[in-house]
């Protein structure tokens, strides 16, 4: 069954084929991915991120200590950041690495847990790259999607404007988005910023929201 109205301009029902943003349900997905390659042996848990990514801990010395089991536990220390990183950026994977080579500590790697909204993904999906040499997207998909049967799931939708044309659009408060970053010093007022976007985008006010545009559909 399908219940509800998928995409409110056009009038669009949900029906039972009707794609969803997950937002952070794909959190057990990446984990999954890790999950992975710790089977097999090509990581552990306890090693430091920068065995993989030496330049992560480049520009702050102080995340030299921070393990994969730290971020997959949301206790790497920062949670949130930088202030630049808004969903324009999610498919470009140089500014992702870039954002959080950047991002700076809050808390002591370890020390307690603080929900990571995005660097989590940023994180983990970046050392499933360097250390498989295949985005989460497509390892889960060889390995995890395609052998169960499971053919509408993705972390990066594939560019078929069929499937884009069946995700629903996302209606939550544009002002409580979560960026995973401080609000940049011009848009501290999130209601003015929201209605900044919708009249950026006129004839397709959905677009203001970060998570109905196409990129960031395809972003993995």
């Amino acid at each position: 069954a399908g219940v509800g109205i998928a995409r409110e301009r056009t009038n669009v029902a949900v029906a039972p084929d009707t794609l969803f943003v997950m937002f952070s349900a794909t959190k057990g997905l990446t984990a999954l991915a890790l999950l992975r390659l710790h089977e097999r042996g090509a990581l552990h848990w306890d090693e430091p991120v920068i065995k993989y990514w030496p330049e992560f801990a480049r520009l702050v010395p102080q995340k030299t200590s921070v393990t994969i089991r730290h971020v997959l536990s949301h206790r790497g220390g920062f949670p949130l950041g930088p202030g630049w990183l808004t969903t324009r950026h999610f498919a470009d994977r140089d500014a992702l690495r870039r954002a959080m080579q950047e991002v700076p500590l809050r808390l002591t790697p370890g020390e307690r847990a603080a929900y990571h909204p995005l660097n989590f993904g940023h994180v983990l999906g970046e050392l499933v790259l360097r250390i498989d040499g295949r985005d989460c997207g497509r390892l889960l998909r060889e390995e995890v999607f395609d052998p169960l049967g499971v053919r509408e799931l993705f972390l990066g939708l594939p560019a078929d404007p069929a499937l884009e044309a069946r995700v629903a659009w996302c209606y939550n408060d544009l002002g409580a988005l979560p960026t995973g970053a401080d609000p940049p010093a011009d848009s501290a007022d999130p209601a003015m910023r929201a209605a900044k976007l919708r009249e950026r985008f006129g004839d397709t006010p959905e677009l203001a929201h970060g998570f109905n545009r196409l990129e960031t559909w395809r972003a993995v």
